[in-house]
């Protein structure tokens, strides 16, 4: 099966056909931010911003369906306040200390499908260590940060060992 790759350097597939390499539309890129903000319930003043180069793209032809990986940081002078464990005070957070990235010490890692002619939609975060296969044998969908096999293989990855570790984050929101 051949994927066209969007981001990022494609060899060939399994079956020997060649993947291409075009660029990610500004209005894709738009749209994975949009989907991460709302995945991650992050206040609309507060938009997560892309890591440069982070963003790769593959799309399965006989499917339609495109999946997407990207990596986000927070905005740096964006802050949340929250209830505090004095009754009736609050307390001043930075972004950058809470939600994806106060979990994990690297950026978190967004995995986004697209159906033919669709939208972007975060399905999940990628869990620790990324990417794995779906738990339990299930295909790559939303609420298990998969990907299929094929798209890894058109962006020259693989599984990560000690998947059978892996920690995948509390269902969709």
């Amino acid at each position: 099966m051949a994927l066209i790759g969007l981001v990022g350097s494609c060899g060939n597939s399994r079956r020997g056909q060649a993947a291409t390499n075009p660029t990610t539309p500004v209005t894709d890129m738009a749209q994975l931010v949009n989907a991460f903000n709302s995945w991650e319930m992050l206040p609309t003043t507060c938009l997560a911003e892309l890591i440069s180069g982070s963003v790769r793209v593959a799309t399965v032809p006989n499917t339609g369906a495109s999946w997407a990986i990207a990596n986000f940081r927070p905005p740096s002078d964006c802050v949340k306040t929250m209830r505090s464990r004095t009754p009736g005070a609050t307390v001043t957070v930075p972004l950058a200390q809470i939600g994806p990235w106060g979990r994990v010490p690297q950026p978190p890692v967004g995995v986004f499908e697209r159906m033919r002619g669709g939208a972007w939609v975060m399905n999940d975060e990628g869990g620790r260590p990324f990417p794995c296969p779906a738990p339990g044998g299930s295909a790559p969908g939303p609420g298990n940060g998969a990907l299929p096999a094929s798209v890894l293989a058109t962006w020259h990855l693989k599984y990560a060992s000690g998947c059978a570790e892996v920690v995948y984050p509390l269902e969709p929101r």
